[in-house]
Protein backbone atom coordinates (compact mmCIF):
# COMPACT_ATOMS: atom_id res chain seq x y z
CA UNK A 1 0.00 0.00 0.00
CA UNK A 2 1.29 3.48 -0.90
CA UNK A 3 1.18 6.02 1.92
CA UNK A 4 0.84 9.59 0.61
CA UNK A 5 2.91 10.95 3.50
CA UNK A 6 5.84 8.59 2.86
CA UNK A 7 8.32 9.15 0.00
CA UNK A 8 8.64 6.48 -2.68
CA UNK A 9 11.95 4.78 -3.50
CA UNK A 10 12.28 4.97 -7.27
CA UNK A 11 14.90 3.50 -9.60
CA UNK A 12 15.13 4.78 -13.18
CA UNK A 13 17.20 3.05 -15.85
CA UNK A 14 18.62 4.48 -19.07
CA UNK A 15 20.81 3.04 -21.81
CA UNK A 16 23.39 5.82 -21.97
CA UNK A 17 24.82 8.96 -20.39
CA UNK A 18 24.86 10.88 -23.69
CA UNK A 19 22.49 13.87 -23.63
CA UNK A 20 19.83 12.61 -26.04
CA UNK A 21 16.03 12.51 -25.93
CA UNK A 22 15.15 9.66 -23.61
CA UNK A 23 18.25 10.14 -21.45
CA UNK A 24 17.40 13.82 -20.88
CA UNK A 25 13.79 12.83 -20.18
CA UNK A 26 14.95 10.29 -17.57
CA UNK A 27 17.19 12.85 -15.84
CA UNK A 28 14.49 15.53 -15.81
CA UNK A 29 11.95 13.04 -14.45
CA UNK A 30 14.41 11.90 -11.76
CA UNK A 31 15.09 15.45 -10.62
CA UNK A 32 11.39 16.38 -10.60
CA UNK A 33 10.54 13.32 -8.48
CA UNK A 34 13.48 14.09 -6.17
CA UNK A 35 12.25 17.67 -5.73
CA UNK A 36 8.84 16.25 -4.74
CA UNK A 37 10.57 14.45 -1.85
CA UNK A 38 10.97 10.96 -3.30
CA UNK A 39 14.17 8.94 -3.07
CA UNK A 40 15.37 8.53 -6.66
CA UNK A 41 18.38 6.78 -8.17
CA UNK A 42 19.23 6.75 -11.88
CA UNK A 43 21.17 3.78 -13.28
CA UNK A 44 22.87 4.32 -16.64
CA UNK A 45 25.27 2.55 -18.96
CA UNK A 46 28.38 4.74 -19.25
CA UNK A 47 29.88 3.61 -22.57
CA UNK A 48 32.26 6.59 -22.95
CA UNK A 49 33.26 6.83 -19.29
CA UNK A 50 32.28 10.51 -19.24
CA UNK A 51 29.26 10.46 -16.93
CA UNK A 52 26.28 12.72 -17.51
CA UNK A 53 28.26 15.92 -18.00
CA UNK A 54 26.09 17.74 -15.46
CA UNK A 55 25.36 17.58 -11.76
CA UNK A 56 22.23 15.80 -10.61
CA UNK A 57 20.29 16.54 -7.45
CA UNK A 58 19.44 12.84 -7.01
CA UNK A 59 21.60 9.75 -6.66
CA UNK A 60 22.94 7.88 -9.67
CA UNK A 61 25.08 4.86 -10.48
CA UNK A 62 27.08 4.67 -13.68
CA UNK A 63 27.65 1.21 -15.06
CA UNK A 64 30.81 0.87 -17.16
CA UNK A 65 30.01 -0.64 -20.55
CA UNK A 66 31.70 -1.05 -23.91
CA UNK A 67 30.18 0.48 -27.05
CA UNK A 68 28.57 -2.12 -29.28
Amino acid sequence: MIHPDRPLRIALFTYSTRPRGSVIHTLELAEALHQQGHVVCVYALDKEGQGFGRDLSCSYHLIPALPV
